[in-house]
């Protein structure tokens, strides 16, 4: 089973690959380019802060527990569709503080089950 600091290097990479997605979006459309690369840019601090450890375990748990349970096929889709939509919109339609705002959207729309394990605060934000 996949464990929180597992997750967190996952969930950067993840989002440190959209983040680059965005700055290819700025150059195939130089008339949106500052909106993309902005939005690459607050992809990068998200990742950061993953990188950093700075999620709290009761959401990395929820999302691990959804992505590795073999009975629900249906909320694991829900949970990447929500994922990936919540990624792009990103510095269009949606912004978030913190990687712990984005996963509590994801597992609120994929309808997942959440406990919160407390403040995540690591360092210097």
């Amino acid at each position: 089973m996949m464990d929180h600091d597992e997750f967190c290097s996952g969930f950067a990479e993840t989002l440190e690959g959209t983040a680059d997605w965005r700055r290819r979006k700025a150059e195939e459309f130089p008339d949106d380019a500052a909106r993309s690369l902005a939005a690459a840019d607050d992809l990068e601090l998200l990742a950061k802060q993953v990188s950093e450890g700075r999620v709290d375990p009761g959401l990395s748990a929820a999302y691990i527990k959804t992505v590795e349970d073999d009975e629900n096929d249906w909320r694991r889709h829900d949970l990447t569709r929500s994922e990936s939509e919540n990624l792009r919109q990103v510095g269009f339609l949606s912004s978030y503080e913190t990687p712990d705002d984005l996963l509590e959207t994801m597992l609120t729309e994929a309808g997942i089950n959440f406990q919160r394990s407390g403040p995540t605060v690591v360092g210097n934000g």
